[in-house]
């Protein structure tokens, strides 16, 4: 067999390996795969992430894809992070994490019951018990 050649079949002249046509993907699928792959990625998806990410057609082409994804129920819009940009999206379970972490630090905390931390931490050197009395008295 010459070098280059396909192979050949037992029972015919077919080759082993059928030639599969190049398909090009839909390039609206291909942008909602990018699209949930950085949701999942990010939990919160900004322009700034998708520049991160070097995005092909950057926040631009997923700006389309991300309001069909939020129309559908898929992802919510909004602002969930200050400081990170006017256009988030986010997965529905990350917004419901983030407001249960939001919660958890906007409950009150209870404040520890003071405790004696001994002589040293009055500015004292530790001495024995006579000593300190004498002191006391001598004021």
């Amino acid at each position: 067999m010459a070098h280059g050649q396909p192979h050949r079949a037992a029972h015919g002249d077919r080759p082993v390996v059928a030639a599969c046509p190049r398909v090009r993907p839909d390039p609206t699928r291909r942008l909602h795969a990018l699209a949930r792959t950085l949701l999942e990625r990010h939990g919160i998806l900004t322009r700034g992430a998708v520049t991160a990410e070097r995005a092909p057609g950057g926040f631009g082409a997923l700006y389309p894809v991300l309001r069909a994804m939020e129309e559908a129920g898929h992802c919510r819009r909004g602002y969930f992070v200050e400081g990170l940009g006017g256009a988030q999206f986010a997965l529905p379970g990350a917004v419901d994490r983030m407001r249960a972490m939001a919660a958890d630090r906007a409950a009150p905390v209870q404040p520890e019951p003071p405790r004696f931390r001994g002589a040293a931490a009055c500015g004292h050197r530790a001495r024995g018990g006579a000593d300190l009395l004498r002191r006391k008295a001598r004021r």
